[in-house]
C-alpha cells in the first residue's frame, strides 16, 4: 500500500517566462502542436557562441528581418538569399533592440526546467503552461509552413504540461501575459502563483504546497471539519518531528492544540464543484495533509478497527517527483506514520469512515495518489 506525494521539487534557480505567440497569436498552434517556442526570426543563423557574446547579433537579426520581408513579398515556397546589398538598403524598425534581448533571453538565459507561460487569445479564455525541455545554449530548427513556407527558424523544445482557464489567474498575472513582448521574464512576485497553477503539489525553497480537491457537488461543513481535523493533526505532529520530540502525542490534544504559526498553513479555497482547498506552509505540514487524506482513503476500505491497525504498518510514503534521498519525503513519511499510530485504532477507523463518506458525497481527493 503506497502513498505517492507527487510533489514537484522546484530548484531555487527556476524562473518563469512569458512567451507571446506572435502577432495575432499566429504561432499558437505551431507552438502547441510541435512543442516548441521561437521568435519571428525565419532564417536566423545561430552563432557558435552565446548570442549575448556575438558581435554581429544585430546583423543576424537584420538578416532574419529581411528574410521575413522577402517571404511576404516573394512567397513562401522558395529559398530566400540575403545579400550584402539587401542589408545596406534595408531599414530596421524600432523593435530590433527588443527582439535582440528576447533572443538572448530565449536561447541564453532560459534554463532547462524553467517554466514558460503562453496566453491564448482572450476569447479562448485559456493559458498554456510548459517547461523547457532542453538546455540553454541549444536549439532545434522548427518549421511554420503557414507563415514561413520552407524556411526554418531556430527554436527551443517546450513540454506543455497544463492548460489553465484564464479566469483562474490573478489580475496581475493575466495582465502581465498580455504584454506583447516576444519573450521576457515574469515578475518574481508572481512565481508562486505560477507554481500553484503548474503543479498540484510542490516544494520551492521554504514553500510547501498541496491541494485537496472536491470533485462532486455536495461539499458541506462535514468536509470542512474533516480537513480541519487533519490539518490540526498535521501541524502539531509536523512540529514534533521537526523539533525531534520523541514523546508520544495524544491525538485529541493535537487536534485541539495550536502548533507554532510556521507549522500552520495558509489556505486558498474554491469549493464550487469541482473545487479545491490549497494549503501552503513554510514547513512540511501542507504535504502531510495531502499524505494523510490519501492514506485515509486507502485505509477506508478496511472493515474494522483491527483491520485498520493491521494495515497501517504496510503503508509506504514515497514521492515519485523527487530523488530517492529527498529529505522532505522522509519528514512527511515519519510525520504521517506518527499520526496514524498515535490516533489509536478505534479513532483511526472512525476517521477512515468519515473519509469514505467525504469521498462518496463530495469526491474528496488528495493531490497525493495511492497504489494498493
Amino acid at each position: 500500500m503506497q502513498v505517492d506525494l507527487k510533489a514537484q521539487i522546484i530548484p531555487a534557480t527556476v524562473r518563469c517566462w512569458r512567451l507571446f505567440p506572435g502577432s495575432s497569436y499566429r504561432f499558437l498552434e505551431t507552438f502547441k502542436n510541435d512543442n516548441v517556442a521561437f521568435l519571428d526570426m525565419p532564417g536566423f543563423q545561430m552563432p557558435d557562441v552565446p548570442l549575448a557574446a556575438a558581435n554581429d547579433l544585430g546583423k543576424r537579426i537584420r538578416v532574419a528581418e529581411i528574410t521575413l520581408d522577402k517571404i511576404a513579398k516573394d512567397g513562401k515556397e522558395r529559398e530566400h538569399f540575403v545579400s550584402q546589398d539587401d542589408i545596406e538598403k534595408f531599414r530596421v524598425g524600432r523593435k530590433r533592440r527588443r527582439n535582440q534581448q528576447a533572443m538572448i533571453n530565449l536561447f541564453d538565459h532560459a534554463q532547462k526546467g524553467d517554466i514558460v507561460v503562453m496566453p491564448e487569445p482572450l476569447g479562448y479564455g485559456r493559458v498554456q503552461i510548459g517547461v523547457f525541455h532542453d538546455k540553454a545554449g541549444t536549439h532545434v530548427t522548427a518549421k511554420s509552413p503557414k507563415n514561413y513556407g520552407i524556411t526554418g527558424v531556430p527554436a527551443r523544445h517546450v513540454t506543455w504540461i497544463r492548460e489553465v482557464d484564464e479566469n483562474k489567474l490573478s489580475t496581475n498575472l493575466s495582465s502581465s501575459l498580455r504584454h506583447q513582448h516576444p519573450f521576457s521574464l515574469i515578475e518574481q512576485s508572481i512565481f508562486l502563483e505560477i507554481f500553484s497553477l503548474t503543479y498540484d503539489s510542490y516544494v520551492f525553497k521554504d514553500h510547501f504546497s498541496s491541494v485537496i480537491f472536491n470533485r462532486k457537488d455536495d461539499y458541506t461543513d462535514r468536509e470542512t471539519a474533516l480537513i480541519g481535523i487533519i490539518a490540526s493533526l498535521a501541524a502539531n505532529f509536523a512540529q514534533a518531528v521537526d523539533e525531534h520530540q520523541e514523546a508520544e502525542i495524544d491525538a485529541l490534544t493535537a487536534i485541539l492544540s495550536q502548533a507554532s504559526m510556521e507549522f500552520h498553513c495558509s489556505q486558498a479555497a474554491d469549493i464550487h464543484s469541482p473545487g479545491f482547498n490549497r494549503f501552503t506552509s513554510s514547513k512540511h505540514t501542507a504535504l502531510v495533509i495531502a499524505a494523510m487524506i490519501a492514506a485515509l482513503s486507502l485505509l477506508s476500505s478496511c472493515d474494522s478497527a483491527q483491520q485498520v491497525e493491521a494495515s497501517v504498518p504496510q503503508l509506504e510514503f514515497v514521492n515519485s517527483a523527487a530523488p530517492h534521498d529527498d529529505a522532505c519525503t522522509g519528514l512527511v513519511s515519519k510525520t504521517s506514520g506518527r499520526i496514524l499510530r498515535g490516533m489509536g485504532s478505534d479513532n483511526l477507523f472512525k476517521l477512515c469512515q468519515a473519509m469514505k463518506d467525504a469521498e462518496r458525497r463530495a469526491g474528496l481527493e488528495s493531490s497525493a495518489k495511492t497504489h494498493k
